[in-house]
């Protein structure tokens, strides 16, 4: 099974995605914030990153940029939930910026788990089906198709 890196700062959310997560087999360990985020990534080497976009301090996209820097980079499915079509708009942007999958909140456990099943399976290939892709349709999410 996968090494998972939950970063969110909603703490009973992060634990019930740990808890979806590890039932299911994988390692899971959590932080709150993409400062923890990245101390955490680059000591446990993780094979996916599961990514509020929300956050303080480092916000999901500042930690998506940190994380693709990285030549070995872990797979990275972003998640938010807050604004309506802006915050599906953020989520565009985490997936141009490197996010290998995107997923909107609220979500079903299994919304989760079909998520992370869909990404690692694919296992990093840099060509994504789009089955874990999320648009909002407005103008600028329409030119990224």
């Amino acid at each position: 099974m996968a090494k998972i890196v939950i970063v969110d700062d909603n703490t009973k959310l992060r634990q019930r995605m740990q808890e979806a997560l590890t039932s299911q087999g994988h390692t899971v360990v959590t932080a709150q914030d993409g400062n923890e985020g990245i101390r955490l990534i680059r000591s446990a080497a993780p094979d996916l990153v599961v990514s509020d976009i929300f956050m303080p301090d480092m916000d999901g996209i500042e930690l998506i940029r940190e994380i693709q820097a990285s030549p070995d980079a872990p797979l990275v499915l972003a998640i938010s939930a807050g604004s309506g079509l802006m915050d599906l708009c953020l989520l565009g942007d985490a997936r141009h910026l490197g996010a290998s999958g995107v997923l909107a909140k609220p979500f079903r456990r299994e919304d989760l788990l079909d998520a992370v099943d869909a990404l690692l399976a694919q296992g990093g290939a840099a060509e994504s089906d789009g089955s874990t892709q999320v648009r909002c349709g407005c103008a600028r999410c329409a030119q990224q198709t």
